[in-house]
């Protein structure tokens, strides 16, 4: 077992100290590794088309369940030099043809790659100087066009369906939900239909010629160009949600339903020579990979679609019945661990670690210590007879006995 793993299982099984230390060694094994930042250009192909390395300011974000962004702001030179130290950067007018088509960029720091492409450019003179500022958006935005259909085996002019219904574990449900749509985009069905003057488009024909001509297997084709990981739905653990849908987004449904939940939608690149993202999905070329994790805190003892259930049995007797006694309790010879008995479900609560001394990266810091407080919040029940009309009360029981000293 190499050093990381021993650590990441003292992470898992160690007592508080033991996995502050842990936390701290692969924290300094993390810092070391190697951390240059390399920005890559790509063409509408995902083919690289070279480095670019002259930036003055670059900044990249991924957020969860959102569209990532990024910016790089590139010298502009001095407005008529072509070439030496004043002319404008090389990689400006590939950058700027993102007004024709896509042009890919790839951030990658160690062993995180950032992935997305230009959404617009600005060509900027201001106080003598000349920039190029790049808007980056990330592969998560091409969700925000595709829709969901009520149901996608029928062309658009005859829906047998006002909504699409999806229940089940969270993580299946949107699974399931982009999966309808990404083999009804990606097998081309219904495209002649919805569109009839595409009979009459030669791309639109030398497309379909090509996809028949180089993709003879159909399954090969609807893994091209997103492809999507799926879990079984008997090893499904996430909550049990309810959904209804017609004509919205993949990403606005997504946003909608994984607010309440731990669940991370991502969308990544994958390129010949990264490792394949799940067993037999034998990608050979580059691909948008879309995954779903359950993200939750909480572990089931089931590890099947039980957990599920016992999960939404917890959220609902809470919501509904005020109260689950016991909660949770330690478990037995395992401090900092604890099992709610009523729903079966284990937990580890998160852990920070904080660390202070000669080789601490913070400059400032302020530990807060509160007492503990219960707080109660009653909310609902029945206007009084003495402050509303007494037929406000007549399909509901008289409250009896109630003083208001204020109105006295």
């Amino acid at each position: 077992m190499t050093e990381v793993a021993e650590l990441q299982q003292v992470l898992k099984s160690g007592d508080t100290y033991q996995q502050a230390q842990a936390a701290h060694q692969l924290a300094n094994i993390a810092a070391t590794e190697h951390t240059d930042i390399v920005v890559t250009r790509y063409n509408k192909y995902w083919e690289p088309c070279g480095e670019i390395g002259a930036y003055l300011e670059l900044s990249a974000a991924i957020f969860r369940n959102l569209a990532p962004s990024g910016e790089i702001i590139l010298n502009g030179g001095d407005g008529y030099s072509t070439d030496g130290p004043s002319a404008p950067d090389p990689h400006i007018p590939a950058l700027e043809n993102c007004r024709k088509e896509l042009v890919g960029i790839t951030i990658e720091v160690g062993s995180i790659r950032w992935a997305g492409f230009v959404d617009y450019t600005d060509y900027n003179f201001q106080g003598g100087k000349r920039t190029l500022n790049a808007k980056l958006v990330g592969l998560f935005d091409l969700l925000s066009y595709i829709f969901v259909w009520p149901d996608p085996g029928w062309p658009i002019q005859a829906q047998p369906f006002s909504h699409a219904v999806y229940v089940g574990p969270i993580v299946s449900v949107i699974e399931t939900m982009c999966a309808d749509q990404l083999r009804r985009i990606q097998s081309g069905i219904w495209g002649f239909l919805n569109n009839p003057a595409a009979i009459l488009n030669k791309q639109a024909r030398e497309f379909f010629g090509k996809l028949l001509r180089d993709n003879t297997n159909l399954f090969e084709a609807l893994k091209t160009p997103i492809y999507l990981v799926r879990h079984k739905l008997t090893e499904d653990t996430s909550m049990l949600v309810a959904r209804t849908v017609r004509m919205e987004s993949l990403a606005q449904v997504i946003g909608d339903m994984t607010k309440a939940y731990g669940v991370d939608v991502r969308m990544d690149l994958w390129l010949p020579g990264d490792p394949q993202p799940e067993d037999g999905a034998d990608l050979t070329q580059p691909t948008y990979v879309l995954t779903v994790t359950d993200r939750l805190t909480t572990e089931g003892k089931f590890g099947d679609i039980r957990d599920a259930i016992a999960k939404t049995v917890v959220d609902l007797q809470g919501s509904f019945f005020g109260e689950i006694l016991p909660l949770v309790e330690n478990a037995p010879g395992m401090d900092g661990v604890f099992i709610s008995e009523v729903a079966g479900v284990n937990f580890t609560p998160p852990l920070a670690v904080l660390v202070d001394g000669p080789d601490t990266a913070m400059s400032e810091f302020k530990i807060h210590n509160r007492h503990p407080r219960g707080h109660v919040m009653i909310l609902g029940g029945r206007s009084p007879k003495w402050v509303c009309a007494p037929w406000l009360n007549r399909c509901g029981a008289q409250a009896q006995g109630l003083k208001n000293e204020s109105m006295i």
